[in-house]
């Protein structure tokens, strides 16, 4: 029933190596340029729950953020001059 736990516990050192060597030295750059305006965060699922995370840091700095899914992105008629658009993926 369900996957094994066990064998899920096994990736982790693996997936800790791959988060090892990404490569983020421009993300706090874009995080300050982004704070200077409104911001919308897009993802699904998991990441979804990660941009509703980033949200909450954002509003945090004061800054306006909301955090949506590809469809509804997709659908709204957001005017995107000076918006950052972060996109969280698996």
């Amino acid at each position: 029933m369900g996957r094994p736990f066990e064998r899920e516990l096994s990736f982790i050192p693996a997936t800790v190596s791959l988060a090892g060597m990404i490569q983020l030295e421009e993300l706090p750059r874009h995080i300050d340029e982004a704070s200077s305006g409104h911001v919308i965060l897009v993802g699904a699922g998991g990441s979804l729950s990660a941009a509703e995370f980033c949200q909450k840091l954002f509003d945090d700095r004061g800054v306006t953020a909301q955090a949506m899914t590809p469809q509804s992105f997709i659908e709204s008629h957001a005017k995107l001059h000076e918006v950052s658009v972060f996109i969280f993926t698996a």
